[in-house]
């Protein structure tokens, strides 16, 4: 089933919205439960391999949302890994200081970007979608209908490794689902010795 990209709710409600606070306490019980902060942490174990002696790993998450989720990975893997460079995308600024001072913390420079994707990947910076959502009932109406709306703009098969830069073989991309409504891409760059 082709990708349908349509607004979500939450993106358009003020980030001090009763019902926007609560679809982003939602969003953390929802990634509780599908085990989102260990897929993280096995897809950036190989982001750690692929790192050069000392260099910064430059990471960037789309949908970053308040930033909470990466930093719960951030605190695991900080000891083990090498400075990270980390842009937080969104289509809203709702990183709050004290999150970015838990990074910061941590020896990792983390920076907001407010912006759709697309519109990202465009400028010079450079889950199964078939598959319906399940009803969370603890869950309020703006969640329920975004999941929804997500879960139909995801991401399948090979579709970000076809449009991501091909420029002299510099990047080794690898792209999989990694369970329900869970799509990784992870693209390091190529070693060159």
């Amino acid at each position: 089933m082709p990708r349908v990209v349509a607004a979500e709710t939450l993106d358009h409600l003020a980030t001090d919205d009763p019902a926007a606070r609560r679809s982003r306490r939602d969003l953390v019980r929802v990634h509780r439960c599908m085990g989102t902060r260990s897929i993280v942490m096995r897809a950036w174990r190989e982001l750690a391999m692929a790192a050069r002696g000392g260099q910064p790993l430059r990471i960037l998450e789309i949908g970053a949302g308040d930033g909470s989720l990466l930093l719960g990975v951030a605190k695991v893997m900080a000891p083990n890994w090498p400075p990270v460079q980390l842009t937080l995308l969104d289509r809203q600024d709702i990183v709050s200081p004290a999150t970015l001072a838990g990074y910061a913390a941590l020896g990792w420079t983390a920076q907001v970007h407010v912006a759709d994707v697309l519109a990202w990947a465009d400028g010079p910076a450079g889950g199964d979608a078939g598959k319906a959502w399940p009803r969370w009932h603890l869950a309020n109406a703006v969640t329920r209908e975004d999941a929804v709306l997500s879960v139909h703009a995801g991401f399948s098969a090979q579709e970000i490794t076809a449009v991501w830069p091909r420029a002299s073989g510099t990047w080794r991309t690898r792209e999989f689902a990694a369970g329900p409504f869970i799509h990784c891409f992870i693209a390091p760059r190529a070693r060159v010795e």
